[in-house]
């Protein structure tokens, strides 16, 4: 009886050290290894009633393909515009970016949704 004990308590270790394992790869796959990319507005400016622009400096890894996503709120906080941009691939490690964010209402300000390293996704 001792001997069919321990072998079950050798099975459940394995089998919940594969478990662990597996999860421990599907982490990996989804959210590393990953280059980081920090990004903040330098500065907006409201350019009319169609337009803002957003100056926008983007640091990663030199080399690194990277994107942003940009976007304008109207003085309620509506969203009243939103552009997708490439960060140019760089030898340096910091980019400022000026871009003009078309608008279907005035904004009132500009700002950075985020940015992540790689290629864009596609839009269509």
């Amino acid at each position: 009886m001792r001997l069919s004990e321990n072998r079950s308590q050798l099975v459940l270790t394995v089998v919940g050290a594969l478990v662990g394992l597996a999860f421990a790869i599907a982490l990996f796959v989804q959210y590393g290894p990953g280059t980081d990319v920090a990004a903040q507005v330098r500065s907006y400016e409201v350019l009319s009633d169609t337009s803002v622009r957003v100056d926008v400096e983007v640091a990663r890894d030199p080399g690194t393909k990277a994107w942003c996503v940009l976007r304008a709120r109207d003085r309620e906080g509506a969203e009243v515009g939103r552009r997708q941009v490439d960060v140019p691939v760089s030898g340096d490690r910091s980019t400022v970016l000026s871009v003009a964010v078309t608008t279907t209402g005035r904004a009132n300000t500009g700002e950075l949704v985020g940015c992540e390293a790689g290629s864009a996704p596609q839009r269509g």
